[in-house]
């Protein structure tokens, strides 16, 4: 992917403080070439108020890096090693949570619970993303979906969040 320099001072300054990208980390937990992403062609819902070019640069996968891969299977085969794997891309907005990241959030959990697989969710960022302004994203029709998944999926699948950052 295109990195301008912009994107490329956030990634250096995060080395700098001894910090990693979303992309890095998922890169080092899942198994080489294993990981299918989800909605890596997503932007931010800023069509109103940015450019589509802005935005294809500078929110790419809408900050939330997010999908399938495998764990550890040479140990345990490719099959029972299937992981969905979520994580806040905060050289993107901060890693504020955004409308389509919501969606793709309720996606790859919604495929956890239907593959009956473990979620492990990389959390580092801003919080909520108010500068959204293409669809509604505040209120139930933002939390409903995943809260609901992540409790059916509970007691089926391990799910494992780590809070990153400082």
């Amino acid at each position: 992917a295109e990195m301008d320099e912009t994107f490329r001072k956030r990634v250096a300054d995060r080395h700098a403080g001894g910090q990693r990208t979303a992309r890095e980390n998922i890169a080092d937990l899942v198994d080489s070439g294993s990981f299918v992403e989800v909605g890596g062609l997503l932007v931010a819902a800023q069509r109103t108020r940015r450019s589509v070019e802005d935005l294809v640069l500078r929110t790419p996968a809408d900050g939330l890096v997010a999908g399938i891969g495998t764990v550890n299977s040479h140990h345990f085969g490719e099959v029972r090693s299937r992981t969905a794997v979520l994580a806040y891309d905060y050289t993107v907005l901060a890693g504020t949570q955004g409308y389509w990241n919501h969606r793709k959030s309720d996606r790859v959990i919604d495929m956890a619970l239907q593959q009956q697989i473990p979620v492990i969710w990389l959390c580092e960022g801003g919080g909520g993303r108010p500068g959204d302004v293409d669809a509604t994203m505040f209120g139930s029709t933002v939390s409903a979906p995943l809260w609901s998944l992540l409790g059916r999926l509970s007691g089926i699948a391990p799910m494992i969040g780590l809070v990153t950052g400082r």
